[in-house]
């Protein structure tokens, strides 16, 4: 009789304190994956800023760029293609990190399912980490 009762507890997979570590795991890689999009998306803006503005300059005109803590005098002509592939790269990466997020957040629902969590305050939660982003993004470039 108590054959039984070993293998049951051998089965039962996980405490209820290794099942929230498990899931505020999955909580915390996500979060950096949203930290890491979020940085990159505004690394991208800021490449599309001087893309932008290079554009409409003469092909020839001296311009600066920073290259490994460097200041290197180039030409429009010359640092434009090098913009578009980093947008380019940037967009290559920022497609990969979105994949990686969905599939997170896909793994974080079965998690749920599987060890029936329910979240407590589920909208409140989401309206604070709204209101973290908006605050952040708000800031100035001293900030």
């Amino acid at each position: 009789m108590s054959a039984p009762a070993t293998t049951a507890a051998a089965l039962a997979p996980k405490s209820e304190q290794e099942i929230v570590d498990g899931y505020n795991r999955l909580r915390q890689d996500q979060s950096t994956l949203m930290g890491r999009i979020a940085e990159l998306d505004a690394e991208r803006h800021d490449h599309s800023l001087v893309q932008s503005t290079l554009k409409e300059l003469d092909g020839a005109r001296r311009c600066h760029r920073l290259v490994g803590g460097v200041l290197v005098e180039r030409t429009v002509d010359t640092v434009l293609p090098e913009i578009d592939l980093a947008i380019g790269n940037i967009d290559n990466v920022l497609k990969n990190f979105n994949d990686q997020l969905q599939r997170k957040e896909k793994e974080m629902e079965q998690y749920m399912l599987t060890h029936k969590i329910s979240l407590k305050g589920g909208a409140q939660a989401g309206a604070r980490v709204q209101g973290k982003a908006s605050e952040e993004s708000s800031r100035g470039v001293l900030a």
